[in-house]
């Protein structure tokens, strides 16, 4: 599931809520970036969380290239500068400049800048425009500044007592998290007892709760659901995804309760069952695609096939949570709804013959018995 910016959850119903830097923690830095410009006819963009500017022309002001990083919806502003008495943002002899993420906070990804429409008059030099990091941004970035939960269903932070909304720097603004302290001053960590009892106090200056195993939140109010593999999420490494997430992905989590709200179809403290679609329709047996395996046959004849047999193979990661219908004799289809027809031959074939097989037998006192099996029956 790709995400609407400020949207989560399996079907897109959460609401994000703003993030913000934790007042109570001090010596911190906004992440600083350097881009070096060497060109002087022109154009190049600057990409950031996958958006990206309108051209920038080689002649732009300090004031233009800032409009139009400010422009990019995944950036909520920056200030920029460069050398002192150069009056376009590149030059053939190169230009530094120096541009701070002011309302992102953390260490952030790298502007990434396209200079394949920059060029050079002499002909001799290269243009070139590259990006680097001078400060790594250290400021955290938590949802509600850790001075308040989220209501997922409005994306609105509820801020503890005596805490609003911030500018990002401790100070009263509209970034609508709950980074600035309206009176006094923080002595304890929240909740009554502190963090309610569910977790240990860092004390001062930050006053933070960590919180036990299973609890989250300002004040460890909030409890965590039960963690499956994910159905669907972004992979986390080449061929490699279907990590633990809360729910399964496939949930919506209760934090109240610590409960998960499946999904239709999907079932389990995790949501990390897939079920059969009508109980197959009491026609049939709901099993996992590892017993599926065991059940498989070819020409009737069972197989010596597997599936999920060694629990660390990723590829077979849904062998115990993907569930499907074994129809019984007279019956098929997904959810086992639809009666099998008889089978017999086509009658404008011609030239067949039937199946014939020859049994060889002895035996040394012309006593005893034996057995046949044909399609696994005896």
């Amino acid at each position: 599931m790709l995400y609407d910016a400020g949207y989560s959850g399996y079907d897109c119903s959460r609401r994000d809520c703003p993030k913000g830097d934790d007042p109570l923690t001090s010596s911190q830095n906004n992440d600083v970036q350097l881009l070096e410009c060497h060109a002087d006819i022109g154009t190049f963009t600057l990409t950031y969380g996958r958006q990206t500017t309108l051209p920038i022309s080689v002649d732009a002001s300090v004031s233009q290239v800032m409009d139009a990083i400010n422009a990019l919806s995944s950036v909520n502003g920056v200030a920029v500068s460069w050398t002192s008495g150069i009056d376009r943002v590149c030059v053939s002899s190169g230009n530094l400049i120096q541009v701070t993420f002011l309302q992102n906070f953390g260490d952030l990804p790298l502007l990434i800048p396209d200079g394949k429409h920059l060029g050079q008059t002499s002909g001799v030099e290269t243009p070139i425009i590259t990006s680097m990091k001078v400060v790594t941004g250290n400021k955290e970035s938590d949802v509600c500044s850790m001075q308040g939960t989220c209501d997922e269903d409005k994306g609105v932070c509820d801020c503890l007592d005596e805490w609003a909304t911030s500018d990002g720097y401790g100070n009263a603004g509209t970034r609508g998290d709950c980074g600035y302290r309206q009176s006094g001053t923080t002595s304890s960590c929240p909740g009554e007892p502190a963090c309610l009892g569910r977790g240990i106090c860092s004390g001062p200056p930050e006053y933070r709760c960590e919180c036990e195993s299973g609890r989250n939140g300002p004040d460890c109010a909030l409890i965590n659901c039960p963690l499956g593999n994910s159905w669907y999420s972004f992979p986390n490494g080449d061929n490699k995804a279907h990590g633990l997430a809360e729910c399964s992905d496939m949930g919506l989590c209760d934090r109240s309760s610590g409960q998960c709200d499946c999904a239709e179809g999907f079932v389990g403290s995790a949501c990390q069952y897939m079920t059969c679609p009508l109980d197959c329709n009491d026609h049939g047996e709901c099993v996992s695609m590892s017993t599926l395996a065991q059940k498989n046959k070819v020409n009737g004849v069972l197989t010596p096939f597997t599936y999920g047999s060694d629990p660390n193979d990723p590829q077979t990661w849904d062998a115990h949570q993907i569930f499907g219908c074994v129809c019984a004799e007279g019956y098929e289809g997904h959810d086992c709804s639809q009666r099998t027809c008889p089978h017999g031959d086509d009658p404008h074939t011609q030239h067949q013959r039937n199946e014939v097989q020859q049994l060889s037998c002895s035996d040394s006192d012309d006593t005893g018995s034996f057995e046949l099996t044909f399609r696994d029956h005896t």
